[in-house]
């Protein structure tokens, strides 16, 4: 049965003006309360608010890939690039979370102040006044705490085109990398302990037939709330501080077998915990998108599931919850288990990316194209449209739209509903990222919108509102004329 996303204003759409982010970024993560954009062979530290911290040189020709990853107590920001044109010289370079929270933004120097005074003028009567002109960003030399070449003799080179992080092997952290060849290889190497990442494995993604092989998407899925608990515990196991409010001595009149009782429920619960995170991190897959298949990966033994016939070449693709790999198609959203399609969300149009916040998907169309109408449609086995539950696992695309506009979709798939519809004007959307609370989309020819989410007060007004017009069969601008 078709239907209609419904369609409400639920995200007001703010422009930032005066801030850091480049506008010809290749790429662009947030994590640790930083905004870290690759830029040529440079990357840009920026603040929560979008104002610029610091340029870090960061490979000698391009930055090509960025991802932040989390393993127990430790944060590394994870790159992929190369130093000089060619893939020959492609590396893996990790930064720790402390190091680059440390770098701090420039002060406005009086002179700079004063020369952007003088170029802007007075302004008009009745004008509003220009914002501030930004302060530049330091160059700050910031050495990685690793780096590691991506081929050897035993790994041959290609152009890296995809990039996806874990810490489901907690403490070590995982790291696969996606080629133009159809390979993937994966690293992993305890870095709080020292070690270095090094190769574990090398995947093939590479159809029978053709020569569409290029790696345009991968993910590892989030991990379960057993494998979370048991990356969060320390490696010795759960221990309470070493003072006289936990270390206590035992009162005459307490029962010596139930303190016993509850150590031994204690320790029962952390060894369930760490079966439970050994048996996920034996069985953690790798969903992978190709330009011409849609595969998942089992890291532990290397075999694979191809799980459609059909890939993405641009990489608009998501994870959710299940875990559910989402692929924005032309015709629809399309989602995956590790063994087989599970559904998909009819939304008609060229996508040009895909990525989660919160409980929505971010949906970015070329104009022209999207429809806006959404229908289910069983997946393989003849299953009904799957509820998709957006998780925080990332997302991706490659922009594009040549001189065409493109149109921001916030959708609640789950209950199918658009939550609000943002035109980004021409040129295409080049990043979208989830910033402090609120989707920040970059353009193509340097615009920022900041969309946030606006009160439940509002959102229950525009509910009231689109059940009267269904209602009464009149027109919104009827019903809200004063």
């Amino acid at each position: 049965m078709s239907f209609a996303f419904k369609r409400f204003s639920f995200f007001g759409q703010h422009d930032v003006p005066g801030h850091g982010f480049p506008a010809d970024a290749a790429c662009a993560v947030a994590g640790g309360g930083r905004v870290f954009v690759g830029c040529d062979g440079a990357l840009h530290v920026l603040d929560e608010g979008l104002q610029a911290v610091a340029v870090v040189p960061a490979y000698g020709h391009k930055l090509l890939h960025l991802a932040w990853a989390e393993v127990r107590q430790n944060q590394y920001l994870v790159a992929v690039g190369v130093e000089e044109p060619g893939a020959s010289t492609a590396a893996i370079k990790v930064w720790e979370r402390s190091k680059l929270a440390a770098l701090k933004p420039p002060p406005p120097s009086p002179a700079a102040t004063a020369a952007a005074t003088a170029t802007a003028g007075p302004a008009a009567p009745g004008a509003p006044a220009s914002p501030p002109a930004a302060p530049a960003a330091a160059t700050v030399a910031l050495a990685p705490l690793r780096v590691q070449k991506v081929f050897n003799s035993k790994y041959p080179e290609a152009e890296p085109t995809a990039l996806a992080v874990t810490d489901a092997a907690a403490p070590a952290l995982t790291v696969a990398v996606g080629l133009g060849s159809g390979m993937v290889y994966l690293f992993q190497g305890d870095l709080s302990k020292g070690a270095k990442l090094h190769h574990t494995a090398k995947l093939s993604a590479r159809p029978e037939r053709g020569d569409l092989w290029a790696v345009t998407a991968l993910f590892f899925p989030p991990p379960s709330g057993a494998a979370a608990a048991a990356a969060a515990t320390p490696a010795g196991g759960p221990t309470a501080p070493n003072n006289s409010l936990f270390h206590r001595a035992a009162s005459p009149h307490e029962d010596p077998s139930a303190a016993a009782a509850a150590v031994q429920s204690k320790a029962l619960a952390a060894a369930a915990a760490a079966a439970a995170a050994e048996r996920e991190r034996e069985s953690l897959w790798l969903f992978a998108a190709t330009e011409s298949q849609t595969l998942a990966f089992n890291v532990a033994d290397g075999s694979k599931n191809i799980l459609d016939q059909a890939g993405v070449a641009n990489g608009a693709c998501a994870v959710a919850r299940g875990p559910l790999l989402v692929v924005a198609r032309e015709d629809a959203l399309y989602d995956y288990t590790a063994d087989t399609r599970a559904g998909c969300t009819v939304f008609d149009g060229p996508k040009q990316w895909l990525s989660v916040f919160q409980r929505y998907l971010i949906l970015v169309t070329a104009d022209g194209g999207a429809s806006g109408g959404a229908g289910g449609a069983g997946g393989a086995g003849g299953g009904a449209s799957s509820l998709l539950e957006p998780v925080g696992g990332g997302g991706g695309g490659s922009g594009g739209g040549g001189g065409g506009g493109s149109t921001l979709h916030i959708l609640d798939v789950r209950n199918k509903l658009v939550a609000g519809s943002f035109p980004l004007g021409p040129g295409g959307v080049a990043q979208v990222l989830c910033v402090g609370g609120q989707v920040v989309a970059a353009t193509r020819s340097g615009r920022l919108l900041a969309l946030r989410e606006v009160e439940l007060t509002a959102q229950l007004n525009g509910c009231a509102v689109h059940a009267a017009v269904r209602s009464c069969g009149c027109t919104h601008a009827a019903l809200t004329r004063p």
